[in-house]
């Protein structure tokens, strides 16, 4: 773009130009509206968010986000469909959230009244959850998701042969 010489450039102020754009708790959740809902980390007002048509309640500001009982798993069966790492079988680790050893946490619950979440271990990682004992749902820090599909990925890959050792 060629500017005439008769053009002024005007300087402004930086917090005249600057601007928020707010990024969603995962990459790929569409904004559906906010919820009446608090965020147990920051309390934040979450908002409800929408991917592969699951609704999740999202924090904006700490970008943690809380699924509903057996929306990890089906997130997680839609975030790995069309790879060769399906996690679609690996289910243990999410049905044993209820078993696992845990201890009382200080955050509540988003949706249950005067219930405290318990914080428990993630199968044999050292990923430490959020859980709900009354209405089963999962607080997830911010980018815990990706660890917890990144554990199961590693130890899918520990249990087979690589895809490239495959006898003929």
């Amino acid at each position: 773009m060629i500017i005439p010489y008769w053009h002024k450039r005007i300087k402004r102020k930086s917090s005249e130009t600057d601007y928020e754009v707010e990024v969603p708790p995962i990459k790929g959740l569409e904004f559906q509206s906010e919820t009446p809902y608090v965020c147990p980390s920051c309390n934040t007002k979450l908002n409800l968010y929408k991917i592969f048509s699951i609704k999740i309640e999202g924090c904006p500001k700490c970008k943690g986000i809380f699924l509903d009982k057996d929306e990890l798993r089906s997130l997680k069966d839609k975030s790995t469909k069309g790879s060769w790492l399906t996690l679609r079988w690996m289910d243990d680790e999410v049905e044993a959230l209820e078993q696992a050893k845990a201890m009382p946490s200080r955050r509540p619950c988003p949706k249950c009244s005067n219930v405290n979440l318990i914080s428990t271990v993630f199968g044999n990682s050292k990923i430490i959850l959020d859980w709900c004992p009354s209405c089963h749902g999962l607080w997830l820090d911010r980018e815990e998701l990706q660890e917890i599909l990144q554990h199961m990925a590693d130890k899918l890959n520990n249990l087979g042969f690589p895809i490239y050792h495959c006898i003929s």
